[in-house]
């Protein structure tokens, strides 16, 4: 009689280990598989660094052309900002100066 109750109380509990069991190997195999895997997880935490990088380096360039903007904004304009930006741009030179081109691949 005491052996068959200690039978019949691991036969109930059976479905338990089963079912966790399962369970187990279910949140193992989508860690290592499927589409939102660990291995995903990285490469996007990667990606994101790399978008970081680039978006602080636009948000700079993008500080350094407001400057230049408002530099030539007629209601405070600077006569030598808008003297560089006219010898860059359309390539103005005085009468007393000169102009020496270098070529970039001999530095």
């Amino acid at each position: 009689m005491i052996a068959k109750i200690t039978h019949s109380k691991h036969i109930r509990q059976l479905p338990l280990a089963v079912f966790l069991l399962c369970l187990v190997f279910y949140f193992t195999f989508y860690i290592f598989s499927g589409q939102r895997n660990l291995f995903a997880y990285f490469e996007l935490d990667e990606q994101l660094e790399k978008a970081e990088t680039k978006s602080q380096e636009l948000r700079i360039y993008q500080k350094k052309l407001e400057t230049k903007i408002d530099a030539l904004h007629p209601n405070h304009l600077r006569k030598t900002a808008l003297d560089d930006e006219l010898r860059k741009v359309l390539g103005y030179v005085a009468e007393d100066e000169y102009v020496i081109f270098v070529n970039a691949s001999d530095n």
